[in-house]
């Protein structure tokens, strides 16, 4: 499920969609007794540069359980660790067919990202799209959040995306 949250005195009004506050999120993921697991992501582009003709990609960047909270395996290669660096790259299928041929080889390659060198690391399945209604995101990044966000007391995410615990909506209602 994607979490939202509205706070009724906003002095800018977000809307029922809007962003959540850090701690928030944070009291979610630890006091919940809902949810199996819980990511915050943001959706971005990138500038691939190394490439004949470089171009932006519509990138996600996410906590390293995003892929294990989908339940969803690489094709090829792996996703996320939790003990990962920040220069790591998971692409869609499409990615990897269109730059690097669809050959397995291309894992361990590095691709450049803003100008910093990223490690391919895992391909996703065809057709795998996240978020699902974004359906050009090509490649995922691991993400933290910085120190300014997690301390600012109205600190805001962009998106939250939890998997809800088999029966939990029963005992919700």
């Amino acid at each position: 499920v994607q979490l939202n949250e509205k706070q009724l005195d906003d002095v800018f009004e977000i809307g029922p969609n809007g962003p959540v506050i850090y701690r928030d999120f944070e009291e979610w993921r630890t006091h919940s007794r809902l949810f199996e697991g819980m990511v915050t992501y943001l959706n971005s582009s990138r500038n691939l540069q190394d490439v004949v003709d470089p171009e932006q990609v519509a990138t996600v960047a996410a906590e390293r359980g995003l892929f294990r909270l989908l339940g969803v395996p690489a094709l090829a290669g792996r996703t996320f660790s939790e003990d990962d660096p920040l220069d790591v790259v998971v692409v869609s299928y499409e990615f990897w067919r269109r730059h690097f041929g669809g050959e397995w080889s291309a894992i361990g390659r590095r691709i450049t990202l803003d100008g910093r060198p990223f490690t391919l690391i895992g391909v996703m399945p065809v057709g795998f799209q996240f978020p699902y209604r974004s359906p050009s995101t090509e490649l995922w990044v691991p993400w933290d959040a910085p120190a300014d966000l997690r301390t600012r007391p109205n600190g805001r995410l962009d998106a939250v995306l939890a998997r809800l615990k088999p029966g939990a909506a029963l005992e919700a209602a």
